[in-house]
Protein backbone atom coordinates (compact mmCIF):
# COMPACT_ATOMS: atom_id res chain seq x y z
CA UNK A 1 0.00 0.00 0.00
CA UNK A 2 2.97 2.35 -0.76
CA UNK A 3 0.21 4.88 -2.58
CA UNK A 4 -1.03 5.56 1.23
CA UNK A 5 2.04 7.37 1.91
CA UNK A 6 2.73 9.35 -0.87
CA UNK A 7 -0.96 9.62 -2.66
CA UNK A 8 -3.14 10.63 0.14
CA UNK A 9 -0.55 12.58 2.23
CA UNK A 10 -0.92 14.75 -0.76
CA UNK A 11 -4.47 14.35 -1.81
CA UNK A 12 -6.51 14.53 1.07
CA UNK A 13 -6.20 17.39 4.36
CA UNK A 14 -7.14 19.37 6.80
CA UNK A 15 -8.72 22.31 5.93
CA UNK A 16 -9.66 25.73 8.09
CA UNK A 17 -12.51 27.18 6.95
CA UNK A 18 -11.87 30.73 5.68
CA UNK A 19 -14.64 33.35 5.95
CA UNK A 20 -14.58 34.30 2.86
CA UNK A 21 -15.72 32.06 -0.16
CA UNK A 22 -13.67 30.15 -2.53
CA UNK A 23 -14.13 31.18 -5.90
CA UNK A 24 -14.61 28.33 -8.68
CA UNK A 25 -11.53 29.47 -10.61
CA UNK A 26 -9.36 29.11 -7.58
CA UNK A 27 -6.84 26.23 -7.46
CA UNK A 28 -5.24 24.79 -4.85
CA UNK A 29 -2.43 26.56 -3.70
CA UNK A 30 -0.94 25.04 -0.27
CA UNK A 31 -1.74 22.20 1.72
CA UNK A 32 -1.18 22.61 5.47
CA UNK A 33 -0.67 19.19 7.44
CA UNK A 34 -0.72 19.42 11.57
CA UNK A 35 -0.34 23.64 11.31
CA UNK A 36 2.59 23.61 8.50
CA UNK A 37 2.90 23.45 5.36
CA UNK A 38 2.99 19.91 3.53
CA UNK A 39 2.56 20.77 0.01
CA UNK A 40 2.59 23.62 -2.42
CA UNK A 41 1.68 24.37 -5.78
CA UNK A 42 2.87 26.21 -8.18
CA UNK A 43 0.91 27.69 -11.91
CA UNK A 44 1.83 29.49 -15.26
CA UNK A 45 0.54 32.31 -16.70
CA UNK A 46 -2.42 29.78 -18.05
CA UNK A 47 -2.69 28.42 -14.85
CA UNK A 48 -1.25 25.12 -15.16
CA UNK A 49 0.65 23.26 -12.98
CA UNK A 50 4.27 23.74 -13.31
CA UNK A 51 5.66 22.74 -9.65
CA UNK A 52 3.92 20.28 -7.05
CA UNK A 53 6.84 20.40 -3.71
CA UNK A 54 6.23 18.12 -1.35
CA UNK A 55 7.88 19.25 2.62
CA UNK A 56 9.30 17.60 5.36
CA UNK A 57 7.49 17.80 8.84
CA UNK A 58 8.95 21.40 9.71
CA UNK A 59 7.36 22.38 6.58
CA UNK A 60 10.05 24.36 5.58
CA UNK A 61 12.72 21.87 3.59
CA UNK A 62 11.33 20.78 0.11
CA UNK A 63 11.37 16.60 -0.04
CA UNK A 64 10.08 16.31 -3.13
CA UNK A 65 9.43 18.22 -6.43
CA UNK A 66 7.44 17.44 -9.33
CA UNK A 67 7.98 19.89 -12.50
CA UNK A 68 5.30 19.43 -15.36
CA UNK A 69 6.48 20.72 -18.82
CA UNK A 70 3.25 21.86 -20.63
CA UNK A 71 2.51 21.80 -24.69
CA UNK A 72 -0.61 22.30 -26.79
CA UNK A 73 -2.43 22.41 -23.22
CA UNK A 74 -1.10 18.59 -22.70
CA UNK A 75 2.01 17.85 -20.30
CA UNK A 76 4.94 17.10 -22.49
CA UNK A 77 7.59 15.89 -19.62
CA UNK A 78 7.55 15.29 -15.93
CA UNK A 79 10.94 15.33 -14.03
CA UNK A 80 11.18 14.33 -10.13
CA UNK A 81 13.55 15.97 -8.41
CA UNK A 82 14.24 14.63 -4.50
CA UNK A 83 16.48 15.02 -1.74
CA UNK A 84 17.04 11.36 -1.21
CA UNK A 85 18.07 8.94 -3.62
CA UNK A 86 14.82 6.22 -5.23
CA UNK A 87 14.27 3.48 -3.46
CA UNK A 88 16.37 4.86 -0.04
CA UNK A 89 16.08 2.22 2.52
CA UNK A 90 15.44 4.59 5.40
CA UNK A 91 13.65 7.83 6.33
CA UNK A 92 15.44 10.68 4.42
CA UNK A 93 16.17 14.02 6.38
CA UNK A 94 15.67 17.50 6.05
CA UNK A 95 18.78 19.75 4.45
CA UNK A 96 19.50 17.58 1.63
CA UNK A 97 19.54 19.84 -1.75
CA UNK A 98 17.22 18.31 -4.25
CA UNK A 99 18.36 16.26 -6.98
CA UNK A 100 17.13 14.72 -10.25
CA UNK A 101 16.01 11.30 -10.02
CA UNK A 102 13.48 10.92 -12.91
CA UNK A 103 12.13 12.16 -16.24
CA UNK A 104 9.10 10.57 -17.49
CA UNK A 105 7.94 11.55 -20.95
CA UNK A 106 4.17 11.55 -22.17
CA UNK A 107 2.85 10.82 -25.79
CA UNK A 108 -1.14 10.90 -26.52
CA UNK A 109 -3.54 9.67 -28.76
CA UNK A 110 -5.37 11.50 -31.48
CA UNK A 111 -8.29 12.35 -28.77
CA UNK A 112 -5.50 13.48 -26.72
CA UNK A 113 -5.18 10.71 -24.62
CA UNK A 114 -2.17 9.85 -22.67
CA UNK A 115 -1.08 6.83 -24.86
CA UNK A 116 2.42 6.28 -23.34
CA UNK A 117 4.78 7.55 -20.64
CA UNK A 118 8.67 6.71 -21.04
CA UNK A 119 10.62 6.68 -17.88
CA UNK A 120 13.92 7.58 -17.96
CA UNK A 121 15.97 6.89 -13.96
CA UNK A 122 18.50 8.70 -13.41
CA UNK A 123 22.14 6.80 -13.76
CA UNK A 124 20.44 4.04 -15.02
CA UNK A 125 20.74 2.30 -18.29
CA UNK A 126 17.49 0.59 -19.14
CA UNK A 127 14.37 3.02 -20.47
CA UNK A 128 11.18 1.19 -19.40
CA UNK A 129 7.97 2.47 -20.35
CA UNK A 130 4.28 2.18 -19.68
CA UNK A 131 0.74 2.49 -22.10
CA UNK A 132 -2.55 2.68 -21.66
CA UNK A 133 -5.96 1.48 -22.56
CA UNK A 134 -9.13 2.76 -22.89
CA UNK A 135 -12.81 1.78 -22.23
CA UNK A 136 -15.82 2.87 -24.31
CA UNK A 137 -16.60 5.66 -22.17
CA UNK A 138 -12.78 6.85 -22.55
CA UNK A 139 -11.75 6.05 -18.95
CA UNK A 140 -8.68 4.25 -18.42
CA UNK A 141 -8.47 0.66 -18.23
CA UNK A 142 -5.68 -0.54 -18.20
CA UNK A 143 -1.94 0.61 -17.61
CA UNK A 144 0.73 -1.70 -18.68
CA UNK A 145 4.36 -1.89 -17.90
CA UNK A 146 6.22 -2.55 -20.28
CA UNK A 147 10.72 -3.71 -20.12
CA UNK A 148 12.99 -1.51 -22.72
CA UNK A 149 12.20 -4.58 -25.05
CA UNK A 150 8.80 -3.96 -25.21
CA UNK A 151 7.38 -6.76 -23.36
CA UNK A 152 5.16 -6.58 -20.61
CA UNK A 153 5.92 -7.62 -17.24
CA UNK A 154 2.86 -5.61 -14.96
CA UNK A 155 -0.78 -4.61 -15.74
CA UNK A 156 -3.03 -3.03 -13.88
CA UNK A 157 -6.67 -2.77 -14.23
CA UNK A 158 -9.16 0.57 -13.18
CA UNK A 159 -12.53 -0.05 -11.73
CA UNK A 160 -14.58 2.79 -11.41
CA UNK A 161 -18.21 3.76 -10.47
CA UNK A 162 -20.40 5.09 -13.12
CA UNK A 163 -18.33 8.38 -13.19
CA UNK A 164 -14.70 8.96 -13.23
CA UNK A 165 -13.84 7.75 -9.54
CA UNK A 166 -11.61 5.07 -9.73
CA UNK A 167 -12.99 2.41 -6.69
CA UNK A 168 -9.95 0.10 -7.59
CA UNK A 169 -6.12 0.29 -9.17
CA UNK A 170 -3.59 -2.28 -8.11
CA UNK A 171 -4.11 -3.43 -4.61
CA UNK A 172 -5.32 -0.05 -3.65
CA UNK A 173 -9.78 0.81 -3.45
CA UNK A 174 -11.56 3.57 -2.96
CA UNK A 175 -15.16 5.34 -1.52
CA UNK A 176 -15.96 8.64 -2.85
CA UNK A 177 -18.42 11.97 -1.60
CA UNK A 178 -20.42 13.79 -4.03
CA UNK A 179 -18.82 16.96 -3.42
CA UNK A 180 -16.36 18.33 -6.15
CA UNK A 181 -12.78 17.24 -6.11
CA UNK A 182 -10.08 20.53 -6.61
CA UNK A 183 -7.18 18.00 -7.92
CA UNK A 184 -9.49 17.13 -10.90
CA UNK A 185 -8.71 20.82 -11.87
CA UNK A 186 -4.58 20.17 -12.39
CA UNK A 187 -5.52 18.07 -15.32
CA UNK A 188 -2.52 16.11 -14.77
CA UNK A 189 -2.93 12.57 -17.34
CA UNK A 190 -0.98 9.98 -15.03
CA UNK A 191 -1.31 11.56 -11.58
CA UNK A 192 0.32 9.36 -8.67
CA UNK A 193 -2.69 8.96 -6.90
CA UNK A 194 -5.87 7.79 -9.51
CA UNK A 195 -8.53 9.88 -7.32
CA UNK A 196 -7.15 13.03 -8.57
CA UNK A 197 -8.46 12.47 -11.63
CA UNK A 198 -12.48 11.44 -10.05
CA UNK A 199 -15.15 13.65 -10.18
CA UNK A 200 -15.79 13.50 -6.21
CA UNK A 201 -13.40 13.71 -3.28
CA UNK A 202 -12.05 9.86 -1.71
CA UNK A 203 -13.47 9.03 1.53
CA UNK A 204 -11.31 5.99 2.07
CA UNK A 205 -8.91 4.22 0.68
CA UNK A 206 -7.64 0.52 1.94
CA UNK A 207 -6.74 -2.78 0.87
CA UNK A 208 -8.29 -6.27 0.87
CA UNK A 209 -6.61 -9.43 1.76
CA UNK A 210 -7.73 -12.84 0.68
CA UNK A 211 -10.66 -13.07 2.86
CA UNK A 212 -12.10 -9.98 2.22
CA UNK A 213 -11.19 -7.73 5.07
CA UNK A 214 -10.35 -4.72 4.65
CA UNK A 215 -6.52 -3.49 5.83
CA UNK A 216 -4.80 -0.44 6.40
CA UNK A 217 -7.73 1.79 6.15
CA UNK A 218 -8.08 5.29 5.75
CA UNK A 219 -10.44 7.50 5.97
CA UNK A 220 -11.14 11.22 5.42
CA UNK A 221 -13.63 13.06 6.93
CA UNK A 222 -14.24 16.62 5.39
CA UNK A 223 -16.13 19.54 5.67
CA UNK A 224 -16.81 21.84 2.39
CA UNK A 225 -17.01 25.26 1.07
CA UNK A 226 -20.57 26.24 0.32
CA UNK A 227 -20.19 27.76 -2.96
CA UNK A 228 -17.71 25.29 -4.77
CA UNK A 229 -18.68 22.34 -2.60
CA UNK A 230 -14.77 21.48 -2.39
CA UNK A 231 -13.16 19.83 1.04
CA UNK A 232 -11.84 22.91 3.81
CA UNK A 233 -11.20 20.52 6.73
CA UNK A 234 -10.80 17.43 6.91
CA UNK A 235 -9.70 14.56 9.61
CA UNK A 236 -7.37 11.75 8.66
CA UNK A 237 -7.84 8.74 10.39
CA UNK A 238 -6.19 4.97 9.96
CA UNK A 239 -8.20 2.39 10.87
CA UNK A 240 -10.13 4.36 12.98
CA UNK A 241 -7.22 6.50 14.36
CA UNK A 242 -6.67 10.12 13.83
CA UNK A 243 -3.55 10.70 12.94
CA UNK A 244 -3.42 13.99 11.60
CA UNK A 245 -5.09 17.18 10.99
CA UNK A 246 -4.81 19.05 7.46
CA UNK A 247 -6.08 22.03 5.52
CA UNK A 248 -5.96 23.34 1.93
CA UNK A 249 -5.27 26.95 1.11
CA UNK A 250 -6.51 27.96 -2.42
Amino acid sequence: MKLKVYLFAICCCFFQCEKKEISAEVLIKEIKTNGKKSDSFKYNADNQLVEHQTFFDDGQSVWESRRFDWKNNLIEKMEFWSSHPLFLSTWPAPGKPLALQSVEKYQYDKNNRIARIDFDYSGAKIKPFCTFAYDLNGRKSKKMYHLETGEINRTYIYEYQNNANVIKFESSYWTYDKHSNPFKKLNISDPMNPSWNADNNAVSNYGVDNQGNKYNNWEYQYTYDTTTKYPLTAKVLVDGKLIKNMEFIY
